[in-house]
């Protein structure tokens, strides 16, 4: 009999998971030490080392009990944080076939409106009507920054590949990959972000199903080494911490992914950004134009109660 085929996802949510499970308990990231938070005995962690390797899911009596434990010593609020991500759309959105297309249009109906008006016809009340976005679409998308819009867009990029690769190249490759920096700059992706990247790659960007001229016109940056990919990420995450550090952000993955955009579309400013976060002083503030801009910028994107003066 042949092996049941794993869930992609798997191989980034249960550690993931587990990561978040060991900060918040205070405990080693280690089988030994998850097989006695959960069950009180650390001879039998084998499938707590499966878990963390990432190869398979979590079963739901294991992930009441941790939840138990985790709610008898800290504040419900990081609890519902842990079920967020825990349940999020995020990880079926990756592990979706959108061949099977009455399935991807039940997901697609589980978004919020917002998001599902870019995918669904509007004069369809019943949502039988699927479209794809066209290219002014993409960048409202883009920019609401959460786990939510990234796993629409993680969807989008399985659809256009298959339909329309050349506006997936153009429209959504950028979108997806800028919510990707957005997505490893809030915790715990980024301790991730090898993982996500490696899955994107292999499960989205199916470069064997390309054509070679297409490819050699419109090659795919998810082609890019997973190593590369995460040195990049760190690099933006030293700027968007030291952003939060100073408070010209808050600690949203919304604000991170704008931040960050500004960045990579102003490259040429990213060296006096940095020198002018470095010396950042509140008591003279004349000393940071580029970071009056960067303010400035960002606060179209904010309510007039939350802007930032610099």
């Amino acid at each position: 009999m042949a092996a049941r085929k794993k869930r992609p996802c798997v191989i980034i949510r249960s550690p993931l998971i587990l990561k978040m499970v060991c900060d918040l308990a205070g405990i080693d990231y280690s089988a030994p030490a998850i097989a006695h938070y959960v069950h009180g005995i650390r001879e039998n962690s084998s499938p707590f080392k499966r878990l963390l390797n990432g190869n398979h899911d979590m079963s739901n009596m294991t992930r009441d009990c941790i939840l138990e434990n985790l709610s008898k010593n800290i504040p419900p609020a990081q609890v519902k944080q842990l079920k967020m991500i825990w349940c999020s759309i995020l990880w079926d959105a990756l592990d979706i076939d959108v061949n099977d297309t009455d399935k991807t249009a039940q997901l697609y109906k589980r978004f919020p409106l917002n998001l599902q008006k870019h995918v669904f016809d509007i004069h369809d009340v019943s949502g039988a009507q699927r479209r794809l976005p066209r290219s002014n679409e993409i960048p409202p998308i883009e920019r609401q920054y959460s786990i939510v819009s990234f796993a629409f867009l993680v969807i989008l990029s399985k659809e256009f590949i298959d339909q329309a690769y050349i506006r997936y190249f153009e429209d959504i490759e950028p979108a997806l990959i800028q919510s990707y920096y957005a997505l490893c700059s809030v915790y715990p992706f980024h301790l991730f972000s090898y993982g996500i990247w490696k899955y994107l790659g292999k499960h989205i960007y199916r470069k064997e199903e390309l054509a070679p001229e297409v490819l050699a016109l419109f090659p795919s940056k998810l082609a890019l080494s997973p190593d590369v990919a995460a040195l990049l990420s760190v690099s933006f995450n030293i700027m968007v911490n030291r952003a939060r550090e100073i408070g010209i952000i808050n600690s949203t993955m919304k604000e991170s992914g704008l931040f960050i955009d500004f960045i990579r579309r102003n490259t040429e400013k990213i060296h006096q950004i940095e020198i002018e976060m470095t010396l950042f002083d509140r008591s003279n503030r004349g000393n940071s134009p580029e970071l009056k801009i960067v303010t400035e910028h960002l606060n179209k994107f904010r309510t007039p109660s939350h802007r930032i003066t610099l």
